[in-house]
């Protein structure tokens, strides 16, 4: 349990790679046994909080856990819900399914009536008919999920509660997280990590992983785009206030620290299609004038030989015309150039638009 984007999933999911996902066996004690074992499966709760999403999201995981299409196929049409949890159970049982983790617990808040309570009915039924261990993991607001019902409260805390809390700016483990990502800098100049950057980091994420990192890809995104080159504290403060605008309000809740404020926190997060959005961005100001002006040249040529005028790319771009010698000839262009060369791809080789390594952004970053 903890605040969303401190890194529930990301860390559980990284001791889930220690173990194997299905373990086929063909032999026991000298004779021929033919079973598939899943020691673990990950499911997602889902996100209108229903019962038959869940079972359904079940028989999908298995099939990717076996590695075949077999049981999400063979009961997409059943209906019933109690059919389709008989089957759960059945099928638990003869794959010997070790844990099942149950992701994005909190969905369940949005249940329709009644559909909560049949959820969690469900889990404790699965846990008491197979024996299944059930990992739930969700957000801070998940805790009123078990809060009313004595008997899921007691399930769900049965090997105890792991809480991730927000870091302090202090914590040790903040400051190693810290120390970590700093050294990924794409930028030509690395700056030092100063405590002064350390205590602007941590205002501007508040202690949430997931805001740290996506504040350190957008600052050197936009640092590598406009030339900067660099990370300052002004860039990483730039950034915060106009790229991660929509975080905001949720961070303004926790640095306020005020109890109520803080329990709103994921309610004033914006939904994930804007944040994906908020990552795929890209300045829309930055400009790379060298390639721009060779699509000017060839999209002059090609006016030049149409019936019917189009609209220039230079007066959407802002970038100049592509000037014609005294005589009305236009001038030799890069475009030009490199299509009439005898070795076309060396020449976009050597004039830095084919790139030998797919970090490169431009020459500059080429391993001399």
């Amino acid at each position: 349990m903890g605040l969303s984007g401190i890194g529930k999933s990301t860390a559980l999911e990284s001791i889930l790679r220690l173990y194997p996902q299905a373990i086929r066996h063909r032999k026991y004690r000298g004779q021929e046994l033919i079973q598939v074992q899943i020691p673990w499966l990950k499911i997602e709760c889902p996100f209108d909080g229903s019962l038959t999403g869940l079972c359904h999201a079940f028989f999908r995981a298995l099939d990717r856990a076996i590695g075949e299409e077999r049981y999400a196929r063979r009961y997409r049409s059943a209906r019933g819900i109690v059919q389709l949890v008989h089957q759960i159970e059945q099928i638990a049982s003869t794959h010997f399914v070790g844990v099942l983790i149950i992701d994005e617990l909190q969905h369940l808040r949005v249940a329709k009536t009644g559909g909560k309570d049949n959820m969690l009915n469900f889990l404790v039924n699965l846990i008491n008919s197979i024996g299944i261990p059930v990992v739930f993991v969700g957000t801070n607001s998940m805790i009123e999920l078990f809060a009313d019902v004595m008997r899921n409260a007691r399930r769900a805390t049965g090997l105890g509660l792991s809480d991730f809390r927000q870091p302090k700016s202090d914590d040790p483990a903040w400051a190693l997280l810290v120390d970590a990502a700093w050294q990924y800098q794409w930028v030509r100049h690395v700056e030092p990590l100063t405590a002064e950057v350390r205590s602007v980091l941590y205002d501007l994420t508040q202690g949430v992983t997931d805001f740290l990192i996506k504040l350190l890809v957008l600052a050197q995104r936009h640092a590598i785009h406009t030339g900067e080159e660099r990370l300052t504290v002004k860039l990483l403060r730039a950034i915060a206030d106009t790229r991660m605008q929509l975080l905001k309000p949720a961070l303004d809740a926790l640095r306020s620290g005020n109890v109520k404020r803080m329990a709103k926190f994921e309610d004033l997060l914006p939904p994930d299609s804007q944040i994906a959005a908020l990552m795929g961005a890209v300045d829309g100001g930055t400009h790379v004038s060298s390639r721009l002006a060779m699509l000017q040249d060839m999209r002059r040529l090609h006016v030049e030989n149409a019936e019917t005028p189009v609209p220039g790319l230079a007066e959407a771009s802002g970038i100049e015309p592509v000037n014609a010698t005294e005589t009305g000839s236009a001038v030799r262009s890069e475009s030009q150039r490199l299509v009439e060369h005898e070795a076309p791809l060396v020449a976009l080789r050597d004039s830095g638009w084919i790139l030998a390594d797919p970090l490169e952004f431009s020459t500059a970053y080429a391993v001399s």
